[in-house]
């Protein structure tokens, strides 16, 4: 019988292809599983990409992200693979502050046109915050349902 355990102390760790291996996934922002805050002065994409004929399905759990009328500070940006936006720059909070606060963030399910995105998170260095966390579900057009996560951090 061929030996399968996985060494955790020597061997490096397996490559993950999303494409392959998983229909759902949660995405977060630097630290954000740690209950810290974002690094300042970041640039950072993250690309999601499922199999051809999927689409994705994009739920924000958590949004706390600095706040400034322009979002040109700290944001989250969402484009799908053919570089339409999904979501523009956005900033604010989701919890926390009253839904009518101007610092109020909160968006609906947001699905993708094509079998890919791209999330776009960008910090200055001033103020930084706990960050975001994002769900994700490759779907079948017209058809959305529940299965296997992996944790991605971004």
């Amino acid at each position: 019988m061929e030996d399968r355990s996985f060494n955790h102390s020597s061997d490096p760790l397996p490559e993950i292809n999303l494409t392959e291996c998983c229909s759902a996934g949660v995405v977060t922002s630097p630290n954000y599983t740690d209950s810290t805050v974002y690094p300042h002065r970041l640039d950072k994409t993250e690309r999601i990409e499922v199999e051809s004929g999927k689409v994705l399905k994009l739920d924000f759990t958590h949004f706390q992200v600095q706040w400034d009328s322009s979002c040109s500070k700290d944001y989250v940006e969402i484009k799908d693979g053919n570089g339409k936006t999904l979501m523009p720059r956005s900033c604010g909070w989701s919890q926390g502050v009253s839904s009518t606060h101007t610092y109020y963030f909160q968006t609906d399910t947001l699905t993708s046109l094509t079998n890919s995105v791209e999330i776009i998170f960008h910090t200055d260095a001033s103020t930084h915050y706990k960050g975001w966390s994002l769900n994700w579900t490759a779907v079948t057009p017209g058809i959305f349902f529940h299965s296997q996560r992996v944790n991605v951090t971004v």
